[in-house]
């Protein structure tokens, strides 16, 4: 197989740095703390209004109420996926981690590897890694029977599911029907002669036929039972690792959880205790960068005491970690644990209107 590797988000992330994206979630949470730290009102004063869709009021806050009416078919299916995929964050973050080990040590393996984890989670319903699979086997090796074979299982997965779980995200920079509709047509047999399916086969062709065999190799030990293996950190260095694509996964999954609530207000509320919950795991085993994902998490629940109680489990896992580890989880953790930070730490008056501005009062 060539050695050009097709990439994963999050994997390029772990390994070029150890900070967070600078995206609107770090602009919108350093607005609400900065409006916090710098607020003369009393409690009783103007209601700070954020920005962004309120999260998801639970019954914690005592405030909660049900949604009008039930979620449809394709909101409820979309529901059930992000379900899979957030009960998956912990196995799918090691097996990247697995990936990402290779890579740092030049392995060869890394690509087919990365490959094979991408696979498993198509087969377990997820359209994009369908999507994926079917990108880097076609665009990238030239295996139009095998990538059509992806884009299609991506195409029934999709069916299923509304147009914003697809629309709103993107392969590549491409929204993802665009690239389910370019790969279908590129990977169809009656359009070998197309121009662009030529130039592309012109590119790569020759090299895919060169490594057929070991592609064939690679499908048969999928076929086997052969998956990329779920790694354990065990320096310093590979936590943090495992720390970013925690992160990422979770964040990525609050993103979707956030486009499904546009579509049905209360559908998210179930989503956003088990994305927390799926934090907390590697938070209670001492893992410093999941306890400041939690507690952004649990911010955006409105549970106020676990998020609270994750702060507290960052700070006392932090000691525990060698000097650069420690700094690098404090960068890549800065972001979602600033208000926790500020709601922990700070007067009465950031404690009011940090709570004004995540647990609004429910309109009547």
């Amino acid at each position: 197989m060539r050695g050009r590797s097709f990439g994963l988000g999050v994997v390029a992330l772990a390994l070029a740095c150890n900070r967070p994206r600078p995206d609107d979630r770090r602009a919108e949470v350093e607005r609400q703390v900065a409006e916090a730290e710098g607020a003369q009102a009393p409690a009783g004063g103007p209601e700070a209004r954020p920005s962004r869709a309120p999260p998801a009021v639970t019954a914690e806050s005592g405030r909660s109420s049900p949604p009008p009416e039930p979620p449809g078919v394709e909101v409820s299916a979309w529901a059930s996926e992000l379900a899979r995929s957030i009960d998956t964050i912990d196995r799918r973050s090691r097996q990247l981690l697995s990936v990402a080990l290779l890579r740092r040590a030049h392995d060869p393996r890394q690509k087919s590897q990365e490959l094979v984890a991408l696979m498993q989670w198509c087969d377990e319903g997820s359209p994009e890694a369908c999507l994926r699979v079917g990108h880097a086997l076609l665009f990238n090796e030239c295996l139009f029977e095998r990538a059509r074979g992806y884009y299609q299982k991506a195409q029934g997965l999709m069916g299923s599911l509304p147009s914003a779980a697809t629309d709103s995200f993107t392969i590549d920079g491409q929204p993802q029907r665009g690239e389910l509709g370019a790969g279908l047509r590129f990977s169809d047999p009656a359009n070998r002669d197309d121009p662009q399916v030529r130039s592309l086969a012109s590119v790569c062709g020759a090299i895919a036929e060169r490594d057929r065999p070991l592609w064939d190799e690679m499908f048969t030990r999928y076929e086997s039972g052969e998956l990329t293996p779920a790694a354990q950190a065990s320096t310093g260095e590979e936590q943090v690792m495992l720390g970013v694509l925690r992160k990422r996964m979770l964040l990525e999954a609050d993103e979707r959880v956030e486009a499904l609530e546009r579509l049905h207000a209360g559908a998210g509320q179930a989503l956003r205790l088990r994305l927390a919950s799926a934090a907390d795991g590697p938070c209670a085993e001492g893992d410093a960068a999941s306890c400041a994902t939690a507690s952004f998490l649990h911010a955006r629940r409105c549970d106020l005491a676990r998020m609270q109680d994750a702060y507290r489990r960052y700070q006392s896992a932090l000691p525990g970690l060698d000097a650069p580890a420690r700094a690098q989880v404090v960068e890549l953790a800065r972001d979602v644990v600033a208000t926790a930070r500020a709601y922990s730490e700070g007067s009465d008056e950031v404690r009011a209107t940090l709570l004004r501005s995540l647990c609004p009062a429910p309109r009547r």
